[in-house]
């Protein structure tokens, strides 16, 4: 283990040991734990995020509808070098530019990696954002919910209750999900190919972000995952969520901010 001094700030949830579950921020926790790089974690409420971050001096990464600044998880101070640095591939990149490890590289190429990224983001986030909401939100912190509701569901939320905007899993629309969900990963699978790895035999940035992905659903729709998706290729991705157990892992810090 390396005798660096970092903090990753991630969002904290309703799971057992209030494990997060953004794959932004758990795809870096992957690349850090893969390269022995000593962290911490540091959980902060939802509510108390935008505060919390500028007091750090993070950068905004992004803007909220109205114009304003928007902090966005994860976040990393690396006490080690003074910087402050926000956005999950921002990160892998400055990690791999100040860490180096010819041994376990986190990109096989930095361009080719960002589209499959988006490609990914294209193909899960339509079916995990419709897939089953109250899922979902039984996963916010209770008293982010209110936070969350607003921020991610916006205006088709206003005046409903979680339940109105539950899709009825008797629905085409349902069953259509449930299909793109196998088709996605049989996507992977052909990516993947005989390989273990997107990166071959040693893990890549991308498989971070798979990983971290699949392992949402999994902890997230835990019904639609037990009685669809885990069988999908003949249980490919469980044994794939298996071997990435290892780099998934979360150790619960002393406080929640």
């Amino acid at each position: 283990m390396s005798s660096t001094k970092i903090t990753l700030y991630e969002l904290p949830s309703a799971l057992p040991n209030d494990k997060p579950i953004s794959p932004f921020s758990a795809s870096v926790r992957c690349a850090l734990n893969y390269k022995n790089l000593a962290f911490k974690s540091e959980l902060v409420n939802l509510r108390n995020f935008q505060s919390h971050l500028a007091q750090l001096g993070a950068k905004p990464t992004t803007t909220f509808p109205d114009g304003t600044p928007k902090h966005t998880s994860p976040t990393i101070v690396d006490a080690t070098t003074g910087v402050i640095i926000s956005d999950s591939f921002a990160i892998l990149e400055y990690l791999e530019a100040t860490y180096p490890d010819p041994a376990r590289p986190l990109f096989t190429a930095i361009a080719v990696d960002r589209l499959a990224q988006a490609a990914i983001i294209d193909m899960f986030m339509p079916i995990m954002m419709r897939l089953d909401v109250r899922a979902n939100f039984n996963t916010v912190v209770e008293a982010d919910r209110p936070t969350w509701k607003a921020r991610y569901l916006g205006p088709r939320s206003e005046d409903k209750s979680i339940d109105d905007l539950v899709i009825s899993k008797d629905s085409e629309e349902y069953k259509l999900l449930l299909k793109k969900g196998e088709e996605t990963f049989g996507k992977l699978s052909g990516f993947l190919g005989k390989a273990q790895w997107f990166g071959g035999e040693k893990p890549v940035y991308i498989d971070f972000f798979v990983l971290a992905m699949v392992s949402m659903m999994r902890d997230v729709w835990r019904k639609e995952w037990e009685e669809v998706f885990r069988k999908a290729e003949e249980g490919r991705f469980v044994r794939y969520l298996e071997a990435g157990e290892e780099f998934l892992k979360f150790t619960h810090p002393i406080s929640t901010a």
